[in-house]
Formats: C-alpha cells, structure tokens, sequence
C-alpha cells in the first residue's frame, strides 16, 4: 500500500513538473532578431527591395518599418516620406545614393529595434521625376485623375524639312559600380582593395594626382571585375583618385577619392556623357 502511495506521489510530481514546464514555455518572450533584417533585391530605379528578417517573440511580435535614404558615403541620413512597409521601390529622387531600413518588433513584453546594412547606389535608368503627393504613413494616396494632354501644334517646317530629334544617350547597363577598400592610419590611407563591376564592353581608366602617386593605368576593359592593383598601397594625405568608366555612346561613370588623414576618403560619383570630358550630376541628366 505505502508502494502505490509513493507511485502516485511520484506521479503527482512529475505532472506538475511537466505543467510548470508547459507554463514557462508559454510565457511572454521579448522580441528577438534570429537573422537580418537585410534588403534584398537590385539596387536599381524601379525594381522592388525588400527587407528580409527573422524574429522570434510570444505573443507574436508586430513590425514596423522606416526607409531612409543616405549620401553616396553612408552619411546624411533622411527618412523617405511614405515609405513604411516592408518593400520600397526606389526612385528618381533615390538615384545615387543608398538605402537603409530600420525595423521596429515589439510586443507585450518588450521592444527591439535593429537597422539593416547600406544597400548599394542605387543606379539603373532613371526616368523624369513623376509629379505625384506624398503619401505619410498609415494613409492611402488617391491618384490624381490623368490630364489629357494638348494636341500637338502643325509644324511650321517647309515639307520634308522635320526638327532634328533631340535623344539623351543610354546609360550603361549595368551600370558601373566602383569600391574601394583600406584603413586609415595617421599619415594618410593604406588601399586594400580598388576595383570596378560593370559591363564588358566598357573601358576603365583610374588616373592619381599628388606626391607619391604612381602612373595612371591605360584604358582597359571593365571584365567583372576590372581590379586596379597599381593604386592599392599606401597614399598620403591630399592624393586624388579619379576613375571613369565608359562605353560607346553610353553614360559612364566618374568616382573619385580624395585622400584625407585619419578619415575615409572623400566620395564623388558622377556621371559621364559620352562627348564630353567634365564629369555631370546624374541627377542633373
């Protein structure tokens, strides 16, 4: 008798164990990233991004998400207006520069916030600005009703005399991307890494200015990727790196570093019209 008491006991106890067990592993948990949040997708105008993440959480945790767009360095950070849900589409006003998005998980027993890394420059063919309202977050823009547009007035042109057609050139496909790489020490920046991603059909040329440069590299073809070795070394403070990449009646591409001490280099990104020689603001085409 004192046996199957002591069966049932040990019964008893066990269940309750297994109760308390049941108990904790239902309790409120704070959110938590398990992987990313990253974006994900071409760092082009027009095509879809995304942010990719994993959580956990009891309840469920909700998500919020912020866009914001950064300079071609990472640097001077504004929030993209209307754009709070997991995917954004860049835009014309998005061309060269780069994408951030933060994510905010929070449920009843906590809050996480985490920020994804830089995408790329956002590059591609961008088109002409559409005149549209912002939306803020949590609202639904109504799109504005189409206006018809005015019927072209009759050439004054004598017959068979047209008005020569004025095209803007494509820009290369894809378009290039240059990167550097190194650490800055006291007297200057130590070059790890300098190449070029682009089409083959391109050509790169990189030229350096200032005490201790070497000789500028010859036109060579941009295979993927076209790596300058001759600029990766030490280069003192002041030295200017210029890089353009072009292509036959084609927009390329002009990066150029200026060398600071105990800093990153300095970032310019423009564009080059085939034609001329003076680099233009993309956003200016």
């Amino acid at each position: 008798m004192n046996a199957s008491l002591a069966r049932c006991a040990a019964t008893l106890a066990s269940a309750a164990a297994l109760g308390l067990a049941a108990a904790a592993a239902h309790a409120d948990q704070p959110p938590a990233f398990t992987a990313g949040p990253v974006v994900a997708g071409p760092a082009e105008v027009g095509a879809p991004m995304r942010v990719v993440a994993q959580w956990t959480g009891v309840p469920t945790p909700s998500a919020l998400y912020e866009w914001e767009r950064c300079d071609a360095a990472g640097l001077g950070c504004a929030v993209v207006e209307g754009a709070c849900s997991a995917s954004y589409v860049p835009t014309f006003d998005d061309f060269g520069h780069s994408l951030i998005a933060r994510v905010d998980l929070w449920n009843a027993a906590g809050a996480v916030v985490a920020r994804t890394p830089l995408s790329d420059l956002i590059l591609g063919v961008p088109a002409a600005p559409a005149s549209q309202p912002a939306t803020a977050c949590g609202t639904v823009a109504t799109p504005a009703r189409p206006t018809p547009a005015p019927e072209a007035a009759p050439s004054a042109a004598p017959p068979g005399v047209g008005a020569p057609a004025t095209m803007r050139p494509a820009y290369l496909r894809p378009f290039p991307v240059v990167r550097i790489r190194g650490y800055a020490v006291r007297s200057g920046v130590r070059i790890t890494l300098l190449s070029v991603h682009g089409p083959r059909s391109a050509r790169v040329r990189a030229t350096c200015s200032g005490a201790g440069c070497p000789r500028g590299s010859e036109p060579a073809p941009v295979a993927p990727p076209a790596r300058l070795r001759i600029f990766e070394r030490f280069l003192p403070p002041g030295t200017l790196l210029r890089v353009r990449v072009t292509g036959a009646s084609a927009i390329g591409k002009y990066t150029s570093f200026r060398i600071r001490a105990r800093g990153a280099p300095r970032r310019t990104d423009r564009c080059l019209v085939p034609g001329r020689w003076a680099p233009t603001p993309c956003t200016a085409l």
